[in-house]
């Protein structure tokens, strides 16, 4: 989904604006889980002297796999983040070292920018080490 913010891009540095987000990332699968439920919760955009600072606090049900029984199981998770999103560089402009840092995290020329990279990294980032489905998980049980 892509968020226009044409507006707050044109105003001073400091000025903030609220957002919903729903994003359904159930395509956003990788090796040890999905998504099963879309990304929901709010952002808060604030303009920067470079693009936009948009703070996160979000929440959705992931399937994960139980690392002791190997089971599938759902996971409700929510976290708070911050992402960085730098205006996009004229075609003349030379790169600099942050814009290469923060590739990807950019507001296009039509003062529009997507939250789903950012969602789907801050999320799997927050995911636990060991990722259990219940504390007494047994584990793998061997028939004899």
């Amino acid at each position: 989904m892509l968020f226009e913010i044409g507006e707050l891009i044109r105003q001073k540095p400091g000025s903030a604006r609220e957002v919903e987000v729903v994003e359904d990332l159930a395509d956003a699968s990788w090796e040890e889980g999905k998504f099963i439920e879309p990304v929901r919760g709010q952002a808060t955009i604030i303009r920067t002297e470079e693009g936009i600072l948009v703070k996160f606090t979000v929440g959705t049900v992931l399937e994960l796999i139980c690392d002791r029984c190997l089971k599938k199981f759902p996971k409700k998770i929510k976290v708070a983040f911050e992402q960085e999103y730098l205006l996009t560089s004229l075609p003349a402009k030379t790169i600099t070292q942050k814009e290469e840092e923060n590739e990807g995290f950019v507001v296009d020329l039509k003062g529009r920018v997507s939250f789903r990279e950012a969602l789907r990294q801050g999320i799997l980032v927050a995911l636990p080490m060991k990722k259990i489905c219940r504390k007494n998980c047994p584990g793998i049980r061997y028939e004899a």
